[in-house]
């Protein structure tokens, strides 16, 4: 069966007259004046664009995007719809670029307000909440997981650093420190070759080797012991876990990680590499002068290991991670020093043999668990 009608192709918002042709299973399109094929429909892919009126019908091809087909005659519209069961369907249209486009950027827009405005105000929120049973079954799996990232991330498998003697000496620097065991810390030194050391949740501070290698005397790895302490004390790690779990939690959910291994993965990166808020440095460095002082220890060591490090290593270096974050080094070193009110009462962490064991801890290590 033949007729007319007006083709719309989709580009453009003018229609063209037309011949149609309906075969047993296709409509062809041709140019009126010179019969050229515009377009051949299957009959299967036919639907209705609109409600069929007395004027007649526009049908849509599923195949064919936008393009529309405007038929006048009630007989070929009869039977167009008589044939194809299907065209007594309406089309579904589909949404179009701009709306496309539109809903993508609200969907990334969508995805950094979570990830960066109400992730950590939950984190924030919820950290209250967190019982210390609670946040300590939290750090003892933080810590396997560190375990776990450590050799990818750091290019080698660490080891628990156990020689008596220097365990000992850091036994007796956090005792000096912390002599009444308020804060529940946890330390342990690990053989990798970077100067840094992490506070997880439930007390847990790792140093690094390379951070003790790094230190000239024991006032400043009691500086840093100190500092880290401050974390704990404020359950930094645990906020930092809560963010990085959140954050971790919604990439799962996009790429289909229902086992929670990107969220594990996630969380002990972020403690490795942690970089705090300048507000939760700046708190820490405070309650480490504080600490650092009532033990009658001088806060020079810790200004001294931030001014070297500054020079040797610079603001921005992969080897350091939170301890060259906000406030900057040079500032962190001089606000030390300013804070030094030890004087006269000042005394040694450590003797010089402790001291020295100190050191020498790595010289025995175990595999960790």
């Amino acid at each position: 069966m033949n007729g007319t009608g007006t083709y719309f192709d989709g580009e453009i918002a003018r229609g063209r007259p037309v011949r149609i042709a309906l075969g047993s299973h296709s409509l062809v399109i041709a140019d009126e004046d010179g019969g050229r094929t515009l377009a051949r429909w299957s009959l299967l892919d036919m639907r209705l664009a609109g409600p069929a009126t007395a004027r007649g019908a526009a049908f849509g091809n599923i195949a064919e995007g936008e393009a529309r087909l405007r038929v006048s005659d009630p007989a070929l519209v009869k039977e167009i719809r008589a044939r194809v069961p299907a065209a007594a369907r309406p089309l579904r249209r589909g949404p179009g670029a701009g709306k496309l486009l539109a809903w993508c950027a609200a969907a990334a827009a969508s995805f950094v307000l979570i990830v960066f405005v109400l992730v950590p105000l939950t984190a924030e929120r919820l950290t209250p909440f967190i019982t210390a049973e609670t946040e300590a079954q939290m750090g003892a799996q933080v810590r396997r997981n560190l375990v776990r990232v450590a050799e990818p991330f750091l290019g080698e498998t660490p080891r628990r650093c156990v020689a008596p003697k220097g365990i000992d000496a850091l036994e007796i620097m956090l005792a000096r420190l912390d002599p009444e065991g308020a804060y529940g810390v946890m330390p342990e030194i690990w053989d990798v070759d970077m100067v840094n050391a992490v506070a997880l949740p439930g007390g847990h501070v790792i140093f690094f080797r390379e951070l003790i290698d790094e230190a000239e005397s024991a006032e400043e790895v009691a500086g840093v012991l100190a500092h880290e302490i401050g974390h704990v004390s404020r359950r930094d790690g645990l906020r930092l876990s809560l963010r990085a779990a959140g954050s971790a939690g919604l990439l799962s959910m996009v790429i289909g990680d229902f086992a929670g291994g990107v969220v594990a993965v996630a969380v002990a990166e972020q403690l490795l590499t942690s970089s705090y808020q300048r507000e939760a440095e700046e708190a820490a460095d405070d309650f480490a002068f504080a600490m650092l002082t009532e033990a009658d220890v001088s806060t020079s060591g810790i200004a001294e290991f931030f001014a070297r490090l500054h020079e040797e290593i610079g603001e921005t270096s992969e080897l350091m991670s939170h301890l060259a974050s906000h406030p900057d080094l040079a500032s962190r070193a001089a606000a030390a020093e300013a804070a030094d009110q030890a004087g006269a009462d000042a005394r040694p962490i450590l003797t010089p043999a402790q001291w020295q064991a100190l050191r020498d801890v790595c010289e025995e290590t175990v595999s960790l668990p």
